[in-house]
């Protein structure tokens, strides 16, 4: 049949065992089947995987039948949106400037708040907010496992339409980015929120919404102004950068870059071979990553049966850009630059492989949101700001000899890192390795300073060489139960829930200590002996759950607060703080 072929040409021969599996009875009709097919889908040989991979098999046909048998017409009510969606327990707002937008902004987790915030929506779209009554009892941690139609993410949900004279319609979920298509809740049908209201929009507000009756969700699929639906790799701000260098705009216009001999779309960029150069499609989206390339004499770019290479070869050492077969980043080697600036590839999430080797510093937010880094050679690296590898769950090593100062997050969601080697680092922001759960022995010894989190999920740190610590903030290996000794020879100031958890720890030794906040070693009940004389200030709850304890030393305490040994019956208290002035929470 002349449908089979043709699907098999545009689509892929997977695709079209499938079709002939699915649809018999619309193969009995020359063309028609491909034609829903192309009216509805931009060839692609990816379709086939994204719809089987997903389970979507039966929603794949039901979609297709609809063209040739269509059922459920819409509603018709004579209630107005806010009244049928007050029946569905929810206040309704309509936004007519930035202030009003704005206002919504308070519902939003960090790192979970829509593009819309950013501004400028009212240009291109009608914007309604639809919010639960109950909505301050429904609350973000008691969802763990999000899921897009659950209770917290459609408590707030914002109701647009494009400009123009048809309007394409997005329900955006208040998860976003934590679940899949969060822009189309309710699959984008406002009848599943409850029936009467597409109806109602168009009667009360003249918002004809287009092609409402016929959706399909494929993840990271988007249906575009021309109705078909596209594959993409990166939703940033509206903007969709699909494989087949196509980019679909606000308004979900579809641009192609058609020239292949001129143009590669890859990730969030486009290469101009002609112009040997790297360009950002959004001027207003900034990334580092296209300034790593000057004075390009030539550009090759070859295949192989999974990759494509791209060379761009200057006056130094060749780059070499590595993409799959949907033109995502997975491999980046760039020997020639020593520093990068703020927002490296911050929503590249595919990248494997990076090789830099003569990089000594790099900004905030380097491969903030990458996961599957597993290779990383940078080993001048000196510098980091916040952020770095913050998303990242695959790297199991990393050799940084030369690193000294690292920000907030550095490496926070890894959880299987199992050796780290950085003997020259000095300082490290917040939430160093906050997740981390695999490293057992931890040699840091020109580590001077640490801010809070450190370590905290880790509960199997078993051998810790930390020679030059001085301080610490809170929740220093706070979940940490496997340590038995611990040496801080030059420790001298901790912040609270110093040890939170560990019960086990026998041995300390302290000499330079001066100052402990709240729950040091709270819930310690080994420890015998304790030797700091140059301990000065204790918080609330000191070694508050320890009844272990038979001899401490601390001549020169000064300031005790609350539960200061609480519980232990050992201890002479007011003997062993004959000097102490005053008590009180410090």
């Amino acid at each position: 049949m002349n449908d089979l072929k043709m699907i098999k040409n545009k689509y892929g021969e997977e695709m079209m065992h499938l079709c002939r599996t699915l649809f018999p009875t619309l193969l009995e009709q020359e063309g028609l089947l491909f034609q829903i097919l192309s009216d509805n889908f931009a060839y692609s040989k990816f379709l086939y995987n994204d719809i089987v991979n997903n389970y979507l098999e039966e929603n794949f046909k039901n979609f297709i039948y609809s063209f040739v048998d269509l059922e459920n017409e819409e509603v018709e009510t004579n209630k107005t949106p806010k009244e049928l969606l007050a029946e569905a327990g929810y206040d309704l707002y309509e936004c007519h400037n930035e202030d009003d937008i704005q206002f919504f902004k308070k519902y939003y987790a960090k790192k979970e708040e829509i593009c819309t915030f950013d501004g400028g929506r009212l240009d291109r779209c009608y914007v309604f907010f639809a919010v639960k009554k109950n909505v301050d009892n429904i609350k973000r941690e008691n969802f763990p496992l999000p899921r897009r139609e659950d209770e917290y993410g459609t408590s707030v949900i914002s109701i647009q339409f494009t400009r123009g004279d048809t309007n394409t319609l997005s329900i955006k979920n208040r998860y976003n980015h934590s679940v899949n298509n969060p822009d189309a809740t309710f699959s984008n049908n406002l009848e599943n929120i409850i029936p009467g209201l597409t109806k109602s929009f168009e009667d009360n507000y003249n918002l004809k919404v287009k092609n409402n009756k016929r959706e399909l969700e494929i993840p990271n699929y988007i249906k575009a102004s021309d109705g078909k639906y596209y594959k993409y790799n990166y939703d940033i701000n509206n903007i969709y950068y699909c494989p087949d260098n196509i980019i679909i705009d606000y308004c979900d216009v579809v641009k192609t870059y058609q020239d292949k001999s001129r143009y590669i779309v890859f990730d969030y960029f486009i290469l101009d071979l002609k112009e040997k150069k790297i360009i950002s499609y959004n001027n207003l989206f900034v990334d580092s990553f296209i300034d790593g390339f000057n004075n390009i004499n030539n550009i090759s770019v070859t295949k192989d049966e999974k990759y494509k290479y791209v060379k761009l070869i200057n006056d130094k050492s060749d780059i070499v850009i590595k993409l799959d077969k949907e033109n995502n980043i997975i491999g980046y080697k760039n020997n020639n630059i020593e520093s990068i600036d703020n927002s490296f590839l911050t929503r590249s999430i595919k990248l494997e492989e990076l090789e830099a080797t003569n990089l000594k510093e790099v900004g905030n937010y380097f491969l903030p949101r990458n996961i599957y880094l597993k290779k990383l050679d940078v080993p001048s690296l000196e510098y980091t700001g916040h952020s770095f590898l913050s998303d990242n769950l695959f790297l199991e090593d990393i050799k940084l000899d030369n690193l000294k100062a690292v920000g907030n997050e550095f490496l926070s969601s890894n959880n299987i890192l199992k050796d780290l080697s950085a003997v020259n680092l000095s300082e490290v922001g917040n939430d160093f390795c906050w997740s981390n759960e695999k490293l057992e022995h931890l040699h840091l010894p020109n580590l001077e300073i640490i801010s809070s989190g450190f370590f905290f999920h880790n509960k199997v740190i078993n051998d810790v060489n930390l020679d030059n610590l001085k301080y610490v903030g809170n929740s220093f290996l706070y979940h940490n139960l496997a340590l038995t000794k611990l040496r801080l020879p030059n420790l001298i100031n901790v912040g609270e829930d110093f040890f939170g958890s560990n019960q086990d720890l026998e041995e300390i030794e302290i000499p330079n200590l001066e100052i402990v906040g709240w729950d040091f070693m709270a819930h310690n009940l080994s420890l015998n002996k304790l030797s700091a004389p140059s301990l000065r200030r204790t918080g609330w709850n000191f070694l508050y759950y320890n009844n272990s304890l038979k001899e401490i030393y601390v001549p020169n305490l000064d300031v005790v607060s609350e539960y200061f040994l609480d519980n232990n019956e050992y201890i002479d208290k007011d003997s062993i703080v004959p000097k102490v002035k005053r008590k009180g929470v410090i």
